[in-house]
């Protein structure tokens, strides 16, 4: 908690997306970031990444996609940002495939009751049939499909689970009838060097539901056919990623198919222990803050690292100053866009200050 890994997230989804020589050459990749809350004051910080910082670099224009349950809130939120779009995020139902609607439905679960298994029997047939139905198609097999009242009570808080995320629902032609431009899908969203943040902050939203809306997110963006780069990045993953749910598998695979699909993955979390320990064995870069419990890195100062590689010694030799053995002594750099996860200092830690000391103590902030 409060280590720094968002400031070093964000650093790096700096250095692939803008293009600020000599400090970075992006590549304008266009990049999804997935996160996650139940309280509504807070927001993800990569949403500085699309706002001017003390650089002056240009920043990347930035799309927010939020819960359709939440937003009205989360557009008044956001209403003060400037360069940030914000739509609710909704499904066109031709996006959606049998898989899909059952992560979005929650049939994904262990025991099945009578009445998933008919829906399930249901969604093969619409898949063995090669084509896929419109909404107003699906709704019409589901109730032909020979349900008792008893099993339909279930059912339907299933379909408004779903119908909640897909464009083509009344409830949600009625909230987006007033502003048809509102209404943007995920897959129109993305654009070279944009920025996409798919912020599920919503009270009444669970991490399990979190869990599977970012699985589908995920696998429809890493999917998508473009001739552009793709970043994949999961903030404050240990809020949202079950080692068992739907998103750890999505995450896995698309590691392992990275050069095959254009995509890089980026998560921090504050507690490894929840993500896949096969998913810890695949990374290439791991990035430990807060780690003054270990005597090698008590000499290090604010802003200061370690950067540790089995073959340090042999390839850099004495090219590099602060090369010590297998371990590198690098800096962490500023912020080039804007810092949205800066500390906010009460008034009283600086009244206590004599004045030299309070200015020393703004300009460390600055800094």
């Amino acid at each position: 908690q409060n280590s720094g890994k968002s400031h070093t997230l964000n650093s790096i989804v700096e250095s692939c997306m803008l293009t600020c020589p000599p400090v970075t050459q992006g590549t304008n990749m266009v990049t999804l970031v997935c996160s996650y809350d139940r309280t509504q004051v807070n927001y993800c910080e990569s949403i500085g990444l699309g706002l001017v910082g003390a650089a002056g670099v240009v920043a990347s224009p930035c799309v927010v996609l939020v819960s359709p349950h939440n937003y009205r809130q989360r557009q008044q939120f956001f209403s003060s940002f400037p360069n940030v779009q914000v739509h609710p995020l909704l499904f066109p139902f031709e996006d959606l495939d049998a898989s899909y609607l059952r992560m979005l439905m929650g049939l994904d679960s262990g025991k099945v009751p009578l009445y998933e298994g008919v829906l399930m029997a249901l969604l093969r047939r619409v898949q063995r049939s090669g084509r896929r139905p419109t909404w107003t198609d699906f709704l019409t097999l589901i109730a032909n499909a020979g349900f008792t009242p008893a099993q339909m009570q279930p059912l339907q808080q299933r379909v408004d689970m779903l119908a909640g995320l897909v464009m083509e629902s009344d409830i949600n032609k009625e909230s987006t009838a007033h502003n048809a431009t509102s209404c943007i899908s995920l897959l129109s969203s993305l654009q070279p060097g944009s920025l996409v943040i798919c912020d599920l902050t919503d009270p009444l939203l669970g991490p399990e539901d979190a869990n599977a809306i970012f699985s589908v997110v995920s696998q429809l963006f890493v999917g998508s056919h473009a001739t552009y780069d793709k970043l994949l990045v999961l903030d404050e993953a240990h809020k949202y990623l079950q080692v068992e749910g739907p998103l750890s598998k999505t995450l896995l695979t698309t590691v392992r198919q990275m050069r095959h699909c254009g995509c890089r993955v980026v998560l921090s979390t504050q507690s490894p222990s929840d993500i896949p320990r096969e998913f810890l064995e695949l990374c290439s870069l791991a990035v430990m803050h807060n780690a003054s419990l270990l005597l090698s890195l008590s000499h290090c100062g604010v802003g200061e690292c370690l950067v540790f590689d089995p073959h340090a010694s042999s390839r850099l030799g004495s090219e590099v100053g602060g090369a010590v053995g297998n371990c590198i002594k690098a800096r962490i750099r500023p912020r080039l866009t804007m810092d949205a996860g800066s500390s906010i200092r009460t008034a009283t830690t600086l009244d206590r200050d004599t004045p030299g000391e309070g200015k020393e103590r703004e300009r460390e902030r600055e800094t």
